[in-house]
């Protein structure tokens, strides 16, 4: 959904520098095989994330420079108030869908892997150079 906005020029996303954690679905179908595999793993926490957090703006830049060649047009980023003041509104029309929404891209998302690597000699991914092998592939 992120690709198909940003490519139609149709993704706003705050002026500010958001970063976030992508997950790679090979990765955490590696994780589940590793747990089921492994003994003695009860009641222990994983996290299973990219190895560090990406900027959504790099990531809609990669995008649309993929498509067309240059940066994501600016005019489609907007200060802070607006996300704020659109939450309030989505909040106030009891709209929980569009509240998630905006939450999830004005705000920082990404969080310290918590133990694959040293439990299960997993090697968290490097999802932002899949994710440049899938736009290559589209």
């Amino acid at each position: 959904m992120f690709l198909k906005l940003v490519k139609k020029r149709m993704f706003v996303m705050p002026r500010r520098e958001v970063f976030i954690h992508l997950v790679s679905v090979e990765k955490v179908a590696e994780l589940f095989v590793a747990l089921i595999t492994k003994n003695q793993l009860y009641q222990n926490l994983f996290l299973s994330l990219d190895k560090r957090p990406i900027s959504l703006k790099n990531l809609a830049d990669e995008i649309y420079n993929y498509y067309y060649g240059k940066t994501y047009p600016k005019y489609l980023s907007f200060p802070d108030f607006f996300f704020s003041l659109a939450i309030a509104l989505c909040r106030l029309i009891k709209n929980d869908k569009w509240t998630t929404r905006l939450r999830l891209i004005s705000n920082n998302w990404y969080y310290a892997p918590i133990g694959p690597e040293k439990d299960l000699s997993f090697q968290q991914a490097e999802t932002e150079v899949a994710f440049k092998m899938y736009l290559k592939s589209q």
